[in-house]
């Protein structure tokens, strides 16, 4: 007699309802810590590049200097439209605003590389102000052909370097300031990260608003720190209140504006 073979079948279960949402919710945690880190991670391989092409602009106004008796490249520049102003006895001396000349402009011939003047994470870098108005640095209306547009993402220190800051300690005239009036260059700034067209910021520019949008300011930001270059030719970044802190925009000279003081509660987030 012939045995017959019986073939148990195995059951094969599912996930449970309750199992797939276990995994799901694990999944979306990693992502919730993971993505973070890896956003920060690749916003901090930029501001490398960012702190490179700082350190080379830097070394390009180094180079200006020597070849123009120390002197530094005034932040704007005379032209035929923009002509010095006489400083003001009372009241603000009006600065070269729209000038086609400008540090950026004059520093060029040492690097001969528009990239440098951009940073890869300022989304702002070609934005116009306005319409009608042509984005980038602010001398770009100066000049018709694209070819000859330059970005914007760096600035000068305006409270140093600013066309008008030798009215500041009672001079008559705007002039580039001199390498010897330095004192301590290892705690002055020199350039900065900009969203906006002008070719400098100063400490008065800690609590403007990029804009319309409230939460955003006019210092651009990796991971809520600003890139500097000090005049001795260091890159840094550092939290923008630690400028104030440590007094990096003057070099002991009378700071043209006391927003510093206000600092603490006016600060935007995006910056502490």
């Amino acid at each position: 007699m012939k045995k017959v073979q019986t073939i148990k079948k195995r059951s094969i279960q599912g996930f449970t309802l309750i199992e797939l949402l276990v995994v799901i919710a694990i999944v979306a945690l990693l992502a919730a810590i993971i993505f973070p880190v890896f956003s920060r991670v690749r916003e901090n391989g930029r501001s490398s590049v960012c702190m490179s092409n700082m350190r080379q602009l830097g070394s390009a106004v180094t180079m200006y200097i020597q070849d123009y008796d120390e002197t530094y490249p005034m932040n704007r520049i005379p032209d035929a439209k923009h002509p010095l102003q006489v400083c003001q006895v009372s009241g603000k001396t009006p600065g070269m605003d729209g000038s086609s000349l400008n540090w950026r402009r004059v520093t060029f011939p040492y690097v001969k590389n528009l990239k440098l003047y951009e940073c890869p994470s300022n989304g702002y870098a070609w934005v116009a102000p306005a319409p009608g108005i042509q984005g980038g640095d602010e001398s770009n209306a100066e000049w018709p052909a694209s070819q000859d547009h330059f970005p914007l993402s760096y600035a000068y220190n305006g409270s140093f370097f600013h066309e008008s800051a030798p009215c500041n300690i009672g001079e008559a005239l705007q002039r580039p300031r001199r390498a010897t009036e330095i004192r301590d260059s290892s705690r002055l700034l020199l350039l900065l990260e900009t969203r906006i067209s002008p070719p400098d910021l100063g400490s008065w520019s800690l609590t403007w608003v990029y804009g319309n949008d409230k939460s955003h300011g006019v210092f651009q930001v990796h991971n809520g720190t600003t890139n500097f270059v000090f005049v001795d030719g260091h890159v840094a970044g550092k939290k923008l209140a630690t400028t104030c802190d440590n007094k990096y925009w003057s070099d002991g000279y009378p700071d043209p504006d006391s927003t510093c003081n206000d600092l603490p509660t006016e600060l935007f987030d995006e910056y502490r």
